[in-house]
């Protein structure tokens, strides 16, 4: 059994081992010719955009579009990639967790958590020139939070009873039960700030229009065709050295890849573990790579008969050899899921609960069997493509995998855009997905997916208990007793077997050599606005 396993995920291996042979001939395929063609392009002044273009021009090749530009409808770091670049909160985790202000000056909290006050810069207007002030952030965060915005991270600040301007550059949140972690909520791309004088006049068209405070602002973009940034001149802060970012969409890892070796881009996205080792010894390609927050994970629609069983869950948790994805797949670029939902980058991971994730097929079968399902059962796995490293890959291993056990898992493969309407919709029953952490705080991380009343919460479970200690830990302002409310969640959300962790994914970033400047947070986010080609 075992060696059949490793041979179908060799033959993963060999197919994108392939993919990368291509990519260092004299030949080049569609993705790397559509490539070169759009860094051939040049602008009106006649200078080359792309890879090797003006020291100032930049190309960046992400594995999906983004979904949408407006900060109050997002749910995945891939959009919030390019958004984060456009739109500025208030406060921003640096590259050691610490808040840093950005739009805010200063902050403080009285006693008992219930108001928080943030003093704002003075001197910033978006990008649309409207100032940006006490009333603009008000308007924010009460859209956040209006029903009818049908924001997927609306709790975020839900318990924000009233926003109080004490002056235009003065704001008070009051909030209708403590918090101690509301500047964690406000460095999140959700709450991002954006022009309200551009929200109101486009509406569901905003994106098209999108209007923050940042470094660069949006150029152009037409959905499924082309997108691209430039250097906003009216900056508050340092001006951005990235004159302008041309945004490729290219779901396939290894044209990524490739993009960067032939200098069809300067900067990609999501590059395959598989080829990090080819890559490093090309003097013309750097790799960053970083440990994030990421959880990749199989979710099970609880909802689904057969996977409301808890004894089908575990089995299926016993069926994954997750060594031989982490070893065979993501060539060790990887780690392990020790503890649990929560990666182990974040602060109050508990510690241990990959312990018990151990692959033993005969395990499985002997749960199968106990829950009614002795010979198997047939399920549909979905996954997208290009969205994380080697996704669709990893999925085919899974499968493979469960056929060891009895189960037949039919893999479909979706577009980033349709994948997301058919979570948000139900219409699954197991799917590959990553979860992050925007906020840094792992509080954010299990309610949005696991609350049963949360719009992100795609596998429909339902815990009351966990519902409960939810709630309490948010309202919660003494930081020990929150800190064991979120070990509770944890180890809920563990004996319930709530989705099956596969690994934590590192950020895996590729640059040409010569360009320096990219900054990669463990949240996901990244900055462009400060790239130099030397």
């Amino acid at each position: 059994m075992r060696k059949n396993l490793v041979r179908i995920l060799a033959l993963a291996v060999a197919s994108i081992c392939a993919l990368s042979a291509c990519s260092s001939g004299s030949s080049s395929t569609s993705s790397s010719t559509a490539a070169s063609s759009s860094a051939a392009s040049t602008d009106s002044s006649g200078a080359a955009s792309g890879g090797e273009g003006a020291s100032g021009e930049f190309t960046f090749a992400l594995g999906v579009e983004p979904l949408t530009l407006d900060t109050h409808l997002m749910s995945d770091a891939n959009t919030a990639r390019v958004s984060v670049q456009i739109h500025e909160n208030l406060v921003k985790r640096d590259l050691t967790g610490e808040f840093q202000p950005i739009l805010a000056t200063e902050w403080s909290s009285n006693d008992d958590a219930t108001e928080w006050t943030f003093k704002l810069r003075e001197g910033v207007t978006f990008h649309d020139g409207e100032p940006f002030n006490a009333e603009a952030v008000k308007f924010n965060i009460e859209r956040l939070k209006a029903p009818e915005t049908a924001s997927p991270k609306a709790s975020l600040v839900a318990m924000i009873a009233e926003c109080e301007v004490v002056s235009d550059y003065e704001i008070k949140f009051i909030l209708s039960e403590p918090c101690a972690v509301i500047p964690a909520m406000l460095s999140t791309y959700s709450t991002g700030m954006m022009s309200p004088k551009a929200v109101q006049e486009y509406g569901e068209d905003y994106g098209l229009h999108a209007a923050g405070t940042g470094p660069l602002m949006l150029e152009e973009w037409t959905p499924g065709t082309s997108m691209s940034l430039a250097r906003y001149d009216g900056y508050w802060g340092e001006p951005a050295t990235s004159e302008r970012i041309d945004i490729e969409i290219v779901a396939e890892d290894s044209a990524r890849a490739m993009m960067l070796q032939t200098g069809d881009a300067d900067v990609a996205a999501n590059i395959p573990s598989i080829l990090v080792d080819q890559l490093n010894s090309d003097p013309n390609v750097a790799i960053e790579m970083v440990p994030g927050y990421r959880t990749i994970y199989l979710g099970l629609n609880f909802r689904d008969p057969i996977l409301s069983d808890l004894k089908v869950r575990q089995a299926i948790n016993h069926a994954i050899d997750r060594n031989a994805i982490i070893d065979g797949i993501l060539g060790g670029y990887a780690t392990y899921p020790s503890t649990g939902v929560i990666s182990s980058s974040i602060q109050y991971a508990r510690q241990g609960l990959g312990d018990d994730y151990t692959y033993d097929p005969e395990l499985a079968k002997q749960l199968l069997a106990e829950a009614g399902y002795p010979n198997g059962f047939s399920i549909t796995l979905k996954t997208p493509e290009g969205r994380y490293a080697m996704d669709r890959q990893v999925a085919e291993a899974v499968q493979a995998m469960l056929s060891q056990v009895g189960i037949t898992a039919e893999v479909t493969v979706l577009d980033w855009g349709a994948y997301n309407e058919d979570l948000t919709s139900g219409n699954t029953q197991i799917f590959l997905l990553g979860k992050g952490c925007a906020t840094g705080d792992l509080a954010q991380d299990l309610m949005y997916n696991y609350r049963s009343t949360e719009l992100m919460n795609y596998t429909g479970y339902n815990n009351p208990e966990y519902d409960a200690i939810c709630e309490e830990q948010q309202r919660t302002a003494d930081l020990a007793a929150r800190e064991e409310l979120l070990y509770q969640m944890q180890d809920i959300l563990h004996e319930d077997c709530a989705s099956i962790i596969l690994y934590y994914e590192n950020q895996t970033f590729g640059t040409r050599s010569n360009v320096d400047g990219l900054i990669v947070y463990p949240n996901e986010t990244i900055d462009l606005a400060y790239l130099t080609r030397s």
